[in-house]
């Protein structure tokens, strides 16, 4: 982490990594990426995956991410999606995490009042192929559009597996404020 002048606090979290490999072009094999062409899942504008209406603050609502935009209905592990909140009311941020855990303390996407801003986030999914998307402050109308996915292991989870991405929750590593 490099700070090129003044004084600036940051925030660091992480949501995954790879093991070192050598390529392999089985795009099936447990924990390989597969790219897709983005594809939207949500657009609370218009109604598209959540209700037509902006999230309120402190809203929660459940995504279904399995059997949408071309990602498989079963043996997911984790997508790639690009979240953007559309003319927030306030400053604020929006968490997104696999929906059968608690909500984890590190941000998707920071924004600030009326600021149109996306994000890529990559995020597990949960066992019943959704995520949640939490809004922090304010009214905030979201999208969120898939790119890709990480296949699961139903035969064996071997998380030391080379080339292999691992998803974790987000966490927070570092916070300098």
């Amino acid at each position: 982490l490099y700070n090129s002048g003044g004084t600036t606090e940051y925030l660091m979290d992480i949501s995954g990594y790879y093991m070192a490999s050598d390529a392999v072009d089985n795009q099936m094999q447990a924990g390989r990426f597969t790219a897709l062409s983005p594809s939207r899942i949500i657009d609370t504008r218009e109604g598209n995956g959540a209700t037509k209406a902006p999230l309120n603050s402190g809203q929660t609502i459940d995504v279904q991410i399995t059997g949408k935009g071309g990602v498989p209905s079963t043996n997911v592990r984790a997508v790639v999606l690009n979240l953007t909140a559309v003319n927030p009311s306030t400053n604020g941020h929006a968490r997104v995490w696999p929906s059968d855990i608690a909500m984890p303390n590190a941000s998707s996407l920071n924004y600030t009042t009326k600021q149109n801003i996306a994000n890529s986030v990559t995020v597990p999914v949960g066992k019943d192929g959704k995520v949640k998307l939490y809004n922090s402050g304010g009214t905030t109308e979201y999208l969120m559009d898939v790119s890709g996915y990480y296949m699961a292991s139903d035969a064996v989870d071997n998380l030391m597996q080379a080339g292999r991405f691992t998803a974790l929750s987000p966490s927070r590593i570092i916070d300098t404020r």
